[in-house]
């Protein structure tokens, strides 16, 4: 019974830790399909400030602000953060998707794609987290 209720837990515990990596790493497709009346603008990267360096997981952070000028003219000046600066520069282009009724409802495609590049990293590091132990505790079971 103990290896059952260890094979439905970890079951439980893998299937919790994947919906919640699935909804982190995908807030910013979320919020792009929660726009209503879509509009796409010319964005432009105004200024990268460098927030913190964590040396556990080795990923330095940084504040990038950027603006772009909605349909009726008006200009707005956004911001995110971000773990990888990959290429991206001040003067940057970059695409603003925006709801044209609230145009600070919006999401970048630079943070699109860093959503689609995240999620099989995060479900990677869960597996190992979940089944390593799993894995230790079997062997262990059976070595005595």
């Amino acid at each position: 019974y103990i290896i059952i209720f260890a094979i439905i837990g970890i079951f439980i515990i893998f299937t919790a830790i994947f919906v919640l990596i699935i909804l982190v790493c995908t807030k910013n497709q979320r919020d792009y399909r929660h726009i209503k009346n879509k509009a796409e603008a010319d964005g432009i990267i105004t200024h990268i400030r460098f927030i913190e360096a964590n040396q556990a997981d080795d990923y330095e952070y940084y504040d990038i602000n950027y603006s772009f000028t909605d349909i009726y003219g008006i200009p707005y000046n956004k911001n995110f953060k971000s773990q990888r600066l990959k290429s991206l520069k001040e003067g940057d282009k970059i695409s603003v998707y925006y709801d044209i009724d609230n145009p600070n409802k919006c999401v970048t495609d630079y943070k699109l794609k860093a959503d689609k590049n995240l999620w099989w990293q995060a479900l990677l590091i869960t597996s190992i987290i979940v089944f390593i132990p799993f894995i230790i505790s079997f062997v262990i079971y059976y070595n005595d």
